[in-house]
């Protein structure tokens, strides 16, 4: 940002070589600032997996991202790379969900998620309808390894805005999630009190992962790509469906 006083903004990922000797890895999609799309394929058996990680700049950012067309562009590749394999999504979405149900009560057959932010904005509404559209939830507070906790610590306060999201279907390949601040990340690597740095007030979220193989004999032709229309209740116009051919039909 041209505001800042250093290089600030975009999103990427740090791939180690030793993953590099197993996988191909290219970009899927970099055209959305603030989104970004791997594609992963194993060099043993071909089969693959995608991987994007997100940043959504807070409310009244001078940035002046439509966060309703973020979440429509991300939810539109969703669609166009689902068919590819599992995936999952992370990032700093600035979307404090509170204590809003991110799945389908009755639907979805999963388990409920700890909860620790219960303060929720109006970002968190529309990442609510975008997790439901996609038939996603977020791994936070699900499948812990250790403690929950908030994802971003500083003097303003504690919040949740950081996440892991995955499809409801591929969410049995993902464990052992855990939350660590980054002060601890410091303390333990001997860093607090030998260097003048300014700590992140995010935190790390890391968990495993289990190798997902595609049938080979999979015709995937004929997967079923399933697409939801979203309408926008709150621009209705004020004299909608009031015509007396209309009123007549619903009346007969």
């Amino acid at each position: 940002h041209h505001h800042a006083h250093s290089g600030s903004g975009g999103v990427g990922f740090l791939i180690s070589t030793e993953f590099l000797k197993f996988f191909r890895v290219t970009v899927l999609d970099s055209s959305t600032e603030g989104i970004l799309w791997l594609k992963l394929e194993d060099k043993q058996d071909g089969s693959m997996s995608s991987a994007c990680v997100c940043y959504l700049p807070p409310e009244g950012s001078s940035s002046n991202v439509n966060a309703q067309f973020f979440y429509e562009t991300l939810l539109g590749q969703i669609y166009q790379f689902q068919n590819i394999g599992p995936y999952f999504i992370c990032g700093d979405l600035n979307s404090r969900l509170g204590d809003m149900e991110d799945h389908i009560l009755g639907t979805d057959n999963i388990t409920e998620r700890h909860i620790v932010d219960y303060k929720a904005n109006r970002y968190g509404e529309l990442f609510q309808e975008f997790l439901l559209s996609a038939e996603s939830c977020i791994l936070n507070g699900r499948k812990l390894k250790g403690p929950n906790d908030y994802t971003c610590i500083s003097e303003k306060g504690h919040s949740v805005v950081d996440y892991v999201i995955s499809p409801i279907d591929y969410l049995h390949l993902y464990d052992q999630v855990e939350i660590h601040s980054a002060y601890e990340l410091f303390e333990k690597a001997g860093c607090v009190g030998r260097y003048n740095l300014n700590i992140s007030d995010h935190s790390l979220i890391t968990w495993k992962s289990s190798h997902y193989i595609m049938n080979s004999k999979q015709d995937t032709g004929k997967i079923k790509v399933s697409k939801k229309k979203i309408y926008n209740c709150e621009e209705v116009p004020q004299h909608f469906m009031n015509d007396l051919n209309i009123i007549s039909e619903i009346q007969a």
